[in-house]
């Protein structure tokens, strides 16, 4: 599964996607939001989110693109511009399908996930 890494603002955030990706296709995109025990400034604690774990590394036909940022400050309300200004960009895009957009987070991220929607 490839991934890349990107940053907005003080947000650092790792978009995992699907096999044969084609930026000209509509995706479902699933935004995962760590909790408080993944913080951190390390980006490479993305790569360890359940989503990824469990689905997209586990499935090669995942069909999802699956955006996780990281959450380097205390709580997600630190970086709460940044989180809603990333959840835009990516709704804009050309590869997005704006029907499908999924949110899930563990603990902390479940709080910002209820607070996004």
């Amino acid at each position: 599964m490839e991934h890349k890494e990107f940053s907005l603002g003080r947000l650092r955030y790792v978009i995992f996607y699907p096999s044969a990706f084609d930026a000209d296709k509509e995706y479902p995109i699933l935004f995962h939001f760590n909790g408080a025990g993944s913080r951190g400034t390390d980006v490479a604690l993305c790569l360890d989110a359940k989503p990824v774990t469990l689905g997209a590394e586990a499935f090669p036909q995942y069909p999802f693109v699956t955006v996780v940022p990281l959450c380097s400050a205390d709580t997600w309300f630190d970086l709460w511009e940044h989180l809603e200004e990333l959840v835009r960009h990516i709704a804009r895009q050309s590869y997005t399908d704006r029907k499908r957009i999924y949110l899930t987070g563990g603990s902390m991220g479940g709080y910002a996930t209820w607070q996004l929607a």
